[in-house]
């Protein structure tokens, strides 16, 4: 009796075709599987790089608050001297234009002494 006739080859060729199709399907659900993986672990690494150059940049954020904070001690200072300086040139101007006339009736010599008064007490410390 042949093997056709009896059923069993067809059966076997059930079997065989959902073999076939079981490990095709195997091999794009793998072929899919891995592209997934690569996917992640590319995005890891694009994630471990971000955190790094973020912890760079935090690093850098704060040495440039810290010689922020520095040059902001420093220039109070400045700023205070510039200040004391300031207020002393203003008390010798309001002096000079509260001087009155040294020649009364002749402002050319008045204001001739008063420069010559100006000039040396800005020679003065």
């Amino acid at each position: 009796m042949p093997l056709w006739s009896t059923g069993k080859l067809i059966g076997a060729t059930v079997v065989v075709v959902a073999f076939l199709a079981l490990c095709a399907s195997n091999y794009v659900l793998f072929g899919w599987w891995q592209e997934e993986r690569d996917a992640a672990t590319t995005a890891g690494e694009a994630l471990a790089e971000t955190l790094r150059d973020a912890e760079q940049c935090t690093a850098g954020v704060t040495a440039l608050q810290a010689e922020s904070a520095a040059a902001a001690a420093s220039a109070a200072s400045a700023v205070a001297a510039a200040q004391k300086t300031a207020e002393t040139l203003q008390a010798r101007a309001q002096r000079q234009l509260r001087t009155p006339a040294s020649t009364p009736g002749d402002d050319c010599k008045s204001s001739a002494q008063r420069f010559d008064r100006w000039l040396s007490e800005r020679a003065q410390p």
